[in-house]
């Protein structure tokens, strides 16, 4: 159940071999979280598609923007699956967003990512 990166797939297949971990991976091995080691997981996972959406996703909650025409969506996937109900214009989130917006800025600036999301970090 818990959230991994597909290209966690390499550094696994590399620790498995016993070959080196190159130093420009940014992903993990999933051998530690198969270990049962949960403490190995990412706090919050992250996703991009090329200038036209960004997305965090952090325990119950996934945040999604769309930039380019300023576009916040927030699902509780626990209550929401499905994502059907954007919870993003409800008050009651707004410090949620404010926290999952700085995180998804966090994680770009670790992945270089450079788009802007000025307009939608309010």
């Amino acid at each position: 159940d818990t959230p991994v990166y597909l290209q966690d797939v390499m550094p696994t297949t590399l620790e498995l071999a016993g070959a080196p971990m190159p130093e420009y991976v940014q992903f993990k091995s999933l051998l530690p979280l198969i270990r049962g080691r949960e403490e190995e997981s990412y706090p919050a996972i992250y996703g991009g598609y090329r200038h036209l959406q960004r997305m965090v996703s952090q325990g119950d909650y996934k945040l999604i923007i769309y930039p380019t025409i300023g576009k916040r969506l927030l699902f509780n996937l626990r209550e929401d699956p499905l994502e059907e109900r954007n919870l993003a214009e409800a008050p009651e989130h707004a410090a949620r967003i404010d926290s999952m917006m700085r995180i998804l800025a966090g994680l770009q600036r670790e992945t270089g990512d450079t788009l802007r999301l000025p307009d939608l970090m309010k």
